[in-house]
């Protein structure tokens, strides 16, 4: 999907903000993907590929909370004339941001024990 996000420009005709998003969340996917086929680090490789799988679902999450603000704001501006562009890319970074902070805090308190319970089947 990051692949394919890469080539969608219908909303501005430019590279914009979910391009840049889309490539900054392809190495959590790719390093994840090595932990595993590798098995590297050794003895660290599945909490390696836990955080980062788990950091590659937050971005998938702000994707999903930020698209359909985009389309929000569409509307808006149909109904009831122009958006300023700056305020609209605000607004976008604004709540891809909180997703990524509450994203992380998660990342944090919950697979941090979960890494650890796995680590022990392993």
């Amino acid at each position: 999907m990051n692949i394919t996000a890469l080539f969608l420009y219908r909303l501005t005709g430019a590279v914009n903000f979910f391009h840049i998003a889309a490539v900054a969340s392809l190495p959590t996917l790719i390093f994840g993907l090595r932990a595993v086929i590798l098995r590297r680090p050794v003895g660290g490789w599945i909490d390696t590929h836990y955080r980062l799988m788990a950091w590659s679902y937050v971005g998938l999450v702000a994707a999903v909370v930020a698209e359909p603000s985009t389309r929000l704001l569409a509307q808006w501006q149909r109904t009831q004339g122009a958006f300023p562009m700056g305020k609209f890319w605000m607004l976008v970074c604004f709540v891809s941001v909180v997703v990524l902070v509450a994203g992380g805090i998660w990342i944090e308190s919950i697979v941090r024990c979960t890494a650890a319970r796995v680590q022990k089947f392993c």
